[in-house]
């Protein structure tokens, strides 16, 4: 892993007893600038198609690909921060999982644009078989209505029409939210944006490594993945 870069400390938030996570990026700021101009520029090239990949115009998963690392210092940057608070989070972790060491083994990102244009709700989804997916809010614009824009959780028990089934988190420019990739969500429409609602998702998929200990002794990687071959067999 590249140098740990100084993150605040993330604050934690309960949705129908969930797990959310809350973060922002600082040393990201001084990058929005530059991150808007660019994607504007690919947004008035025609690079984003309606609906292609998901919910309203959205890239590839690529941005973290190495050729977009080593061209875009900010997606390294962006990289980074996920997976050092994917980390942080995943070592909160209880119960006998808490002693199964793990590591991160992959990201993915991709840019999502949402437009006025977009007046009807996309569908619900989750991410698994990534472990922690998150939004990170680079631009959300002025909009009339207050769940306008919203990022959506449903609960994840069947509907009860005594609790409350939808809970939205209402984001702000440099929000960085993070949430179990098995929950359902979806960002709510905005009808009513004076400009592009832009956002930056991506998943992490966790490894967790079995322990290698067979008593008080150990066993070699190589016998190890062998005696798991053969639990196969």
């Amino acid at each position: 892993m590249n140098q740990e870069i100084p993150l605040p400390r993330i604050k934690t938030d309960h949705l129908f007893s969930v797990p959310v996570w809350r973060s922002r990026i600082p040393a990201l700021y001084q990058h929005h600038e530059v991150i808007k101009r660019d994607i504007q520029d690919s947004w008035e090239r025609g690079d984003y198609e309606c609906h292609r990949h998901g919910y309203g115009y959205q890239t590839p998963a690529t941005i973290f690909f190495q050729e977009n690392l080593e061209r875009f210092d900010y997606f390294k940057l962006l990289k980074q921060a996920f997976i050092q608070n994917v980390e942080h989070i995943v070592k909160q972790r209880g119960g006998l999982a808490a002693s199964v060491p793990f590591r991160v083994s992959a990201v993915l990102g991709w840019i999502l644009v949402q437009t006025n244009e977009e007046w009807v709700n996309g569908t619900w989804h989750d991410h698994y078989p990534a472990t922690i997916s998150a939004c990170y809010y680079l631009q959300v614009p002025e909009m009339s209505v207050e769940s306008e824009g919203a990022l959506a959780f449903q609960r994840p028990s069947p509907q009860d029409m005594f609790v409350e089934n939808v809970q939205r988190i209402k984001p702000k420019e440099g929000d960085f939210i993070l949430f179990p990739s098995s929950l359902q969500h979806r960002p709510e429409p905005c009808p009513s944006a004076k400009g592009l609602r832009i956002t930056l998702a991506m998943d992490a998929y966790v490894d967790w490594l079995h322990q290698r200990r067979e008593g008080e002794g150990e066993i070699s990687d190589e016998e190890y993945r062998q005696r798991l071959a053969d639990s196969l067999s």
